[in-house]
C-alpha cells in the first residue's frame, strides 16, 4: 500500500490493491483459420438473473482465408466442477471499411450460480507480417473476458471501434472507450497480446513509435497516442479490469492489428473551443446547473469527405444526457456538444466524451479521435483551512498511472510524495499548481506491487 501527500501537512490519499483468482470460460473455433484475424473482444451482457448474452466480435482481413462459419464456447466455472460447451453460429459480415470485416458470434448461457467464470477465445494463428513479436506466424490469438456472475453485474465494453490504420509519420490518435454500464470501477492499461492457454507472446513490444511520442494509453481518459515511425503490421492490446470495493471481479481485452502505410495525404485540422475555462482545452470543470458548450471544428486542405461521430458517458446517460449536433462534408465539419448537469451528476470521476474525426482519403479511410475529459462537481465550497485539498485518484487500483485531483488556493510548485505503509520514501515528484482545481497526470511510476 502506498500514501499519496503534497507537502506538508496535506490530506494523506491511500490506494490499496487486492488481487482477486479468476477462472475460465474457453471460446475456440472450428477448423484452421490462417491470417484471417485482426482483432477483436469478448463482452458478456446480463439478460436477467444468471443468464447472460456472450458476444465475441472478430475483424477480419479480407485479403486472408474466410472466417470460420462456426465457433466453439467452451465455459468453466473458476474453482468449481461446473464446464459446458457451445457451437454457435457466425452473424456477418458487417463491412468496416479499410479491407476490414466485422463478424459476431453470439449465444446466451445460464450460470448455476453466481462466481467467476472466464471467457476466452483462441485460434491459430496470427499473421506472419506482424513485426512487434517474434514468431508471429507461431502465435495463436486468444482473447478472454473474466466476468463475475450475478443478477446484476455485466462485463464492461468498448464504445469505439478500432482503428486499424495509421499514417506514416502522422500523429496517431485512438480511444476504444472502455465503460462500464453497472458503475463498477474500471482500470486500463496497454498489455501484451495473449496466446494459446491464455500465456503471453514471445517477443513483444509495442508499436514503433518516435521517441518523443511513444506508444501510450491516457490513464484518466483511455486515448491511444503515438507517432507511428515504421511501415508495416503492428499489434495491441488493451486490458480493462474491473473492480468493486477495491476487488478485482473481472476483465475484458481488446486485440487489434494496427497497419501502418505511407500516404500524401495532409491530416485534418482539429480545433475546439467552449464557453467553458479552459475554453481551448480538453480538460473541463463543470458546476452543477451551468451550461457546457463545446465547438470542434475540422478543417482539411485537402478538401476530402470528412465525417465526425460522437460517443462516451455523456451522451449514454439515461436522464439528463449531452446534446450533439453534427455536420458533415467536404473540406469542412464541426461539432457542437450541449450539456448542462444537475447536482445528481456530481461526482470525482471524469465523463470521458470522443469525437472520431474520419477522412476518406482515395481507398483509405483515416480516422483520430480527440478526447474530452468532463468533472462535474462545485467547488466553491471547499474549506482551505482543513488542509482537504486532494479530492481523489483516479483509476484506484492503479498500476502506475493515475491521475491525482487537487485543489490550491494559488498558484505554486509544491512536491508530490509518495511512501509505503513503512513511511519510506519511494517518490518524489515535482509538480506546478495552478489556481484552483487540477489534475496531476503521474505516469510510468514503475512502483512494487502492494
Amino acid at each position: 500500500m502506498y500514501t499519496f501527500d503534497l507537502c506538508q501537512p496535506i490530506t494523506t490519499l491511500k490506494k490499496m490493491k487486492k488481487l482477486l483468482l479468476i477462472a475460465g470460460l474457453v471460446f475456440s473455433s472450428l477448423g484452421s483459420f490462417a491470417t484471417h484475424m485482426m482483432g477483436g473482444q469478448v463482452t458478456s451482457r446480463n439478460i436477467g438473473g444468471l443468464t447472460y448474452e456472450i458476444t465475441l466480435t472478430a475483424y477480419r482481413d479480407t485479403l486472408g482465408i474466410p472466417i470460420g462459419t462456426i465457433a466453439n464456447f467452451n465455459f468453466m466455472e473458476i474453482g468449481g466442477t461446473w464446464a459446458a460447451t457451445h457451437q454457435v453460429p457466425v452473424i456477418g459480415p458487417i463491412v468496416f471499411g479499410n479491407g476490414v470485416e466485422e463478424y459476431h458470434y453470439i449465444d446466451t448461457i445460464t450460470f448455476p450460480n453466481s462466481g467467476n467464470y472466464d471467457m476466452s477465445y483462441e485460434e491459430c494463428c496470427r499473421n506472419c507480417a506482424i513485426l512487434n513479436m517474434t514468431t508471429p506466424c507461431g502465435e495463436s490469438f486468444h482473447l478472454n473476458n473474466i466476468l463475475w456472475a450475478d443478477p446484476t453485474n455485466s462485463s464492461p465494453v468498448f464504445l469505439n471501434p478500432p482503428i486499424t490504420i495509421a499514417q506514416l509519420n502522422v500523429p496517431f490518435n485512438y480511444n476504444p472507450m472502455p465503460f462500464d454500464a453497472d458503475g463498477d470501477s474500471i482500470v486500463w492499461s496497454v498489455d501484451t497480446p495473449l496466446t494459446s492457454a491464455a500465456s503471453y507472446v514471445a517477443g513483444y513490444v509495442v508499436p514503433s513509435a518516435d521517441s518523443l511520442s511513444p506508444f501510450t494509453m491516457d490513464p484518466l481518459t483511455g486515448e491511444v497516442s503515438f507517432l507511428p515511425n515504421l511501415q508495416g503490421y503492428f499489434a495491441a492490446s488493451f486490458l480493462v479490469s474491473e473492480y468493486r470495493n477495491g476487488i478485482k471481479i473481472g476483465e475484458i481485452r481488446r486485440d487489434m492489428q494496427i497497419i501502418v502505410v505511407p500516404s500524401f495525404n495532409v491530416p485534418p485540422v482539429i480545433s475546439a473551443t467552449s464557453n467553458n475555462f479552459p475554453y481551448s482545452g480538453k480538460n473541463y470543470t463543470i458546476a452543477p446547473g451551468s451550461n457546457f458548450t463545446l465547438s470542434v471544428s475540422v478543417y482539411d486542405a485537402d478538401g476530402q469527405n470528412l465525417s465526425i461521430l460522437a460517443t462516451g458517458e455523456p451522451v449514454l446517460l439515461a436522464t439528463n444526457p449531452a446534446a450533439v449536433n453534427i455536420t458533415n462534408g467536404s473540406g469542412t465539419s464541426s461539432a457542437t456538444i450541449n450539456w448542462t448537469p444537475d447536482a445528481s451528476q456530481a461526482r470525482i470521476l471524469p465523463y470521458v466524451l470522443a469525437l472520431r474525426v474520419g477522412e476518406t482519403y482515395y481507398a483509405n479511410t483515416f480516422s483520430s479521435d480527440i478526447t474530452f475529459s468532463l468533472r462535474v462537481g462545485n467547488f466553491a465550497g471547499i474549506n482551505n483551512a482543513s488542509n482537504d485539498v486532494v479530492k481523489g485518484i483516479y483509476p484506484n487500483p492503479s498500476n502506475g498511472n493515475f491521475t491525482v485531483e487537487m485543489f490550491s488556493d494559488k498558484s505554486q510548485s509544491v512536491n508530490l510524495n509518495i511512501t509505503n505503509l513503512m513511511g519510506q520514501q519511494i517518490k518524489v515528484i515535482p509538480q506546478a499548481l495552478n489556481s484552483g482545481v487540477n489534475l496531476l497526470n503521474v505516469e510510468n511510476l514503475n512502483l512494487p506491487h502492494g
